[in-house]
């Protein structure tokens, strides 16, 4: 058996009573108090305990756990992890600190967590496998009146006591935020409402009824599971908290959805998840006719690009037949060229070039006879002169036309040797136009390869 309570705790009872507006914060410093109180019972806490209401699922675990291993003779179990939690959390309720309530409520049981882990408080964990007694001692009105007396033999009584504790609480903060009316409280009223139902209808909450049971059902939980009922009522039907329509809505009201919250969480998240999976396919179908439009795009610039490759290489082809018919003309020319010049040089002088140096050879030789003529007429004349002292002859003017005769041969001479310079420079001349026309013709030979090739590259499509 564990022991029952400490002298401390009535003093500590008294002191909370006082407090008349209990805040969160003065209720940890009151549960600080109370277990630095403890070493002077004398009563040694577990060690590392703190009584707070600020714990995660693990720590409340982990304080599980600590109940579990603690409990036993020498220690007000009791006291420690469920009296003085419950009477934190009664005096935050009556202060309207709900949520701060809740949360101590959540110390000795986390309604929140699956059922093996909902009994923090090890006792609750130890009177859910009694069965339970209905015997009465001969002295019940002296001895049994305590109702922690005959709770000891019962099973689930202080879990349903907790359990009932912790709906009043959930109900008084529903009737809280129904009361102010707004739209997200009224939304917050019907989480709330719901989840004090579902807190009744667990069997650790209900009321133990049968044949082997001789007394009637706790009337205090129909009352709880009426309330909540009623106040989910109203809000199904759009009414406010007193059961009137709601003000300003014209006979109109907006009711809120019949399912839980997790079931509409979880519709909303199903909803999401197909519109997601609609744009995704929405935004498949759009890239896949853009692929499509510039497919087809891309195909008609083929097009183009095509047909103007061929429009470019049938020109390329006329150039080229062009550039054939080009070189071979200049290779004609060549020839022609070349051929011309040696028909010339094979040719020589003509015949009236022939003809004219023969008069020019013939007017030098009737110009050097003259000279000799009018040399020879000069001599004679000098004689005679001589002979008849000076009275006949007459030789001067035969040396004169003697040596203009010399002059016209002289000239003769120059002209005819002009003529045959003109002559070899003309040769020499037609002799360069002929090897010129020979270098052309192999060059013509190139051109007329080249233009071949080109000819038939031309059609051959390059990519």
């Amino acid at each position: 058996m564990e022991r029952s309570t400490t002298a401390f705790l009535p003093d500590w009872i008294g002191k909370l009573r006082k407090e008349n507006a209990l805040t969160p914060q003065r209720a940890r410093e009151l549960a600080a108090e109370y277990l630095a109180a403890l070493p002077a019972q004398p009563v040694t806490p577990p060690p590392g305990l703190v009584l707070t209401d600020q714990r995660s699922d693990t720590q409340l675990d982990e304080l599980r756990e600590l109940s579990a291993q603690h409990h036993g003779p020498g220690l007000p179990h009791r006291e420690i992890f469920w009296l003085v939690p419950m009477a934190l959390a009664a005096k935050l309720q009556d202060a309207s600190q709900f949520q701060a309530a809740l949360d101590w409520y959540q110390t000795v049981y986390a309604y929140h967590l699956p059922q093996p882990r909902r009994r923090i408080y090890h006792g609750l964990e130890i009177e859910s496998h009694l069965t339970s007694s209905y015997g009465r001692l001969p002295e019940w009105l002296i001895k049994e009146l305590n109702p922690h007396v005959f709770a000891l033999e019962r099973r689930d009584c202080y879990t349903r006591a907790t359990v009932m504790t912790t709906v009043g609480c959930f109900l008084d903060f529903a009737d809280a935020e129904f009361t102010r009316g707004s739209d997200d409280a009224r939304a917050r009223a019907r989480t709330l409402y719901a989840t004090a139902a579902e807190l009744l209808a667990r069997p650790e909450a209900r009321p133990e009824v049968g044949g082997t049971v001789p007394f009637p059902a706790n009337p205090l939980w129909d009352s709880l599971l009426g309330r909540s009922l009623a106040g989910l009522t109203k809000l199904h039907h759009g009414l406010n908290i007193a059961g009137a329509a709601v003000p300003g809505v014209a006979g109109e009201s907006v009711l809120p959805s019949q399912h839980r919250f997790a079931v509409l969480v979880e519709r909303a998240k199903n909803l999401v998840a197909m519109a997601q999976q609609v744009e995704a396919a929405y935004l498949s179908a759009l890239e896949q006719r853009d692929a499509r439009t510039y497919d087809e795009m891309r195909a008609r610039n083929d097009l183009q690009v095509a047909a103007a490759t061929k429009v470019l290489h049938e020109l390329k082809v006329a150039d080229a037949g062009t550039g054939v018919a080009l070189a071979t003309l200049q290779r004609g020319r060549a020839q022609l060229q070349e051929s011309h010049f040696q028909h010339q040089l094979d040719r020589g002088y003509s015949a009236w070039e022939s003809a004219g140096l023969l008069a020019m050879g013939a007017a030098a030789a009737f110009h050097a006879a003259s000279v000799v003529a009018f040399g020879t007429g000069g001599i004679l004349e000098s004689a005679k002169t001589v002979l008849s002292f000076g009275l006949l002859g007459s030789p001067g003017n035969d040396f004169g036309q003697m040596l203009s005769a010399a002059a016209s041969a002289a000239a003769t001479g120059g002209q005819i040797a002009l003529t045959v310079a003109s002559f070899e420079r003309r040769e020499e001349e037609w002799r360069f136009q002929r090897n010129l026309a020979q270098q052309d013709g192999a060059i013509a030979d190139q051109q007329v390869q080249l233009a071949v090739n080109q000819q038939q590259l031309a059609p051959i499509p390059f990519s």
